[in-house]
C-alpha cells in the first residue's frame, strides 16, 4: 500500500559558533542567512508552528549536536515557541519511536534534563544530559558531542523540523544586494586613508589583495537609490556600517569617526570612537561594553594607523591583533557593463 508522507525535515537553526547567547526568546524572530553562509542563523519559530500546522502536522525537532541525533516534541497544549523557550515543555525520543517525558532541570536554560537522566533512562546513553538548545545565560549550546562525552557548554548544534519548506515569499522590493567590493587576503598590506580611492588588483585575476573604488560604489548605491552600507567579514565575525549622516563611503572608510555599526543589519549603534589616525574600528572595551555575547575589545579596523592589514578579532571571544585578513562587500548592484568602445582612430 501507498506509504504515508515521510517526515520531512527542514533546517531551522545552525549555531557554528562556540560562543553565541541565546535566551527564551531568541528564536522568535528569525536570524541571520543560511543562503549567505552565516556562521548562526534560523528560521523564526512561529512560521514553523504555523507550517506544521497549515501541514496538518503535530510540530516535531531534530536536534544535532557532534555525532549525536536526538528527537524533541512540544508536550500537550504548546507550540515549538513554547518548548524552544523552556526547559519544562519538551518529550524526548532517541530514535522517533520511543517518547519519553524527562525529569526536566526546571532552570532558565532551554531544553535539557536534570542530571544523569539520560544516562538513567535511555540504554546505551551515558550522556549527564538532554541537549540544551539555549539559555542559563551561557554560550551556544550544552552539553554533549557524543553518547559518552562529558559535559560543556559552548557546543556547536543544528535544528531541524518536520515542516516543509515555506513557500515562497511574494515579490519584495529590492533585497540588499552585497558586491564583493574587497579582499585583504594577506597579512601583511599597509592600507591608508587613501587607499580606497582607486581601485587595486583584479578579483578576476584571483589576486591576494584587491578593491573596487569606493567612489564608484557611492555612484552606484546612489543610482540604485539605495543608502550605501557595507559588511565587513573577518575570520568567523560578520559586521555591518554605514556611514554617519552627511558622509560618503569615501568619507567613512578613510576616517575613525565616520561610521555607525550593526550585528545584524536590525539595531544599529553609533560606537565610542578611538579617534586615531586608524580607520574604522572603535574605542577599547566598546563592543564588550555595549553589544550582548560580543566579547571583543574592539570593532574591526580596516587599515590605517600604520600597521598592516586590518585589525582585530577573527571572533568573538578572540584576542586583538593587526595583521587580519578580512573582505569588504557593499548593497550596490554590479555596475553595467561598460558600451562597446568606438572603432580606434
Amino acid at each position: 500500500p501507498p506509504s504515508p508522507p515521510p517526515s520531512y525535515w527542514t533546517h531551522f537553526a545552525h549555531i557554528g559558533t562556540t560562543a553565541y547567547l541565546i535566551g527564551s526568546s531568541s528564536y522568535n524572530s528569525a536570524v541571520g542567512s543560511q543562503a549567505a553562509g552565516d556562521s548562526v542563523w534560523w528560521l523564526s519559530c512561529s512560521a514553523a508552528d504555523a507550517a506544521a500546522a497549515s501541514a496538518g502536522r503535530s510540530i516535531a525537532m531534530k536536534l544535532t549536536m557532534g555525532e549525536v541525533v536526538d528527537y524533541f516534541r512540544p508536550t500537550s497544549g504548546n507550540s515549538l515557541c513554547d518548548m524552544l523557550a523552556s526547559s519544562t515543555k519538551h518529550e524526548f525520543s532517541p530514535d522517533e519511536v520511543a517518547w519519553y517525558t524527562p525529569t526536566y532541570l526546571g532552570s532558565n536554560a532551554m531544553g535539557g534534563s536534570a542530571r544523569a537522566w539520560p544516562r538513567d533512562n535511555v540504554p546505551g546513553d551515558e550522556r549527564a544530559y538532554l541537549p540544551f538548545w539555549g539559555g542559563a545565560g551561557a554560550r551556544s549550546g550544552c552539553c554533549h558531542s557524543s553518547l559518552t562525552s562529558g559535559a560543556a557548554w559552548g557546543q556547536t548544534f543544528d535544528l531541524y523540523v518536520n515542516t516543509a519548506p515555506p513557500p515562497p515569499s511574494p515579490p519584495s522590493p529590492p533585497p540588499s544586494y552585497w558586491t564583493h567590493f574587497a579582499h585583504i587576503g594577506t597579512t601583511a598590506y599597509l592600507i591608508g586613508s587613501s587607499s580606497y580611492n582607486s581601485a587595486v588588483g583584479s578579483q578576476a585575476a584571483g589576486d591576494s589583495v584587491w578593491w573596487l573604488s569606493c567612489s564608484a560604489a557611492d555612484a552606484a548605491a546612489a543610482s540604485a537609490g539605495r543608502s550605501i552600507a557595507m559588511k565587513l567579514t573577518m575570520g568567523e565575525v560578520v559586521d555591518y556600517f554605514r556611514p554617519t549622516s552627511g558622509n560618503s563611503l569615501c568619507d567613512m572608510l578613510a576616517s575613525s569617526t565616520k561610521h555607525e555599526f550593526s550585528p545584524d543589519e536590525v539595531a544599529w549603534y553609533t560606537p565610542t570612537y578611538l579617534g586615531s589616525n586608524a580607520m574604522g574600528g572603535s574605542a577599547r572595551a566598546w563592543p564588550r561594553d555595549n553589544v550582548p555575547g560580543d566579547e571583543r575589545a574592539y570593532l574591526p579596523f580596516w587599515g590605517g594607523a600604520g600597521a598592516r592589514s586590518g585589525c582585530c578579532h577573527s571572533s568573538l571571544t578572540s584576542g586583538a591583533a593587526w595583521g587580519q585578513t578580512f573582505d569588504l562587500y557593499v548593497n550596490t548592484a554590479p555596475p553595467p557593463p561598460s558600451p562597446p568602445s568606438p572603432p580606434p582612430s
